[in-house]
């Protein structure tokens, strides 16, 4: 990950590949791990490139974060998505950043539903998901 890495050491490109391609800035008061009694992650982030967005560029952003539930973990572990659906709000801006958000709806029993957006610098919202999560630590 970029400078600033969220909360945790830069990740080698080897064990995360797709952090290569992104630039992350930590929103106010974020912590990746540990730390928070909100589940909740929020990030500007950027393609390190000047290559416009698209379509699959939106639906990389939407899972760009770590999972929300790091941010109340000392230590993170696998939580692997198994369900991923995403709804395109709008169209996507030309380059430049975008302000991520995940936050865990709900967690038990193993599993876990994260729901997230992704906006332009504008306010503008361009994509929403949900994800549904297996918890495997």
């Amino acid at each position: 990950m970029s400078e600033g890495g969220l909360g945790l050491p830069p990740l080698p490109s080897d064990v995360v590949p797709f952090t290569a391609h992104w630039e992350y800035r930590p929103g106010p008061g974020t912590m990746t791990i540990g730390g928070s009694s909100e589940a909740v992650q929020l990030a500007w982030v950027r393609l390190r490139t000047d290559r416009s967005y698209d379509a699959a560029t939106l639906v990389a952003l939407t899972d760009v974060l770590p999972p929300a539930l790091y941010a109340t973990t000392s230590t993170p572990v696998p939580v692997p998505a198994v369900d991923l659906q995403v709804v395109l709000a709008d169209a996507p801006p030309t380059t430049g950043w975008v302000l991520t958000r995940i936050a865990t709806r709900t967690s038990g029993g193993g599993w876990c539903v994260d729901d997230s957006e992704v906006w332009d610098s504008g306010g503008r919202l361009l994509a929403q998901a949900r994800q549904v999560r297996r918890v495997l630590g």
